[in-house]
């Protein structure tokens, strides 16, 4: 299959660690697309293993993005879910203290929240590891 020869934005090229075999990549995955994508009369699903072709180049380029990782995010919330029922509830208070009552200016909402949880929380617990390592066992 022969590989058209397209210019490719730098932004594209730029974070692989090697451009030349993602631009390789790239070429072949843009000539698989044309050959059975084409034009709109002429589309038809991928052949298995044109697919299984497909997945292959797709998944290697896509691992050459960040130094050859794919990059994973976390999910967000971890600190709410983290806290049991009564802090909960104090973050909670929280959140719907800082929009009744004045805060401090450019302090979110969540911000306002979790100072309070840990202003409650954090100063006794802190408090009980403090004294537990001063204790010799």
């Amino acid at each position: 299959m022969p590989t058209p020869k397209k210019k490719y934005p730098r932004k594209y090229l730029e974070g692989s660690p090697n451009p030349k075999r993602r631009k390789q990549l790239m070429d072949q995955i843009a000539a698989i697309y044309d050959r059975y994508r084409g034009d709109a009369s002429n589309r038809r699903p991928f052949p298995p293993d044109v697919q299984a072709t497909l997945d292959k180049l797709l998944k290697e380029r896509d691992t050459m993005e960040s130094g050859g990782k794919v990059k994973k995010y976390n999910k967000g919330g971890a600190f709410y879910q983290s806290l049991d029922a009564a802090e909960r509830e104090v973050y909670d208070r929280g959140l719907a203290a800082a929009l009744s009552d004045g805060n401090r200016s450019g302090v979110s909402q969540h911000g306002w929240a979790t100072a309070r949880v840990k202003s409650d929380f954090g100063k006794k617990e802190a408090a009980k590891i403090r004294a537990s390592k001063g204790k010799n066992k």
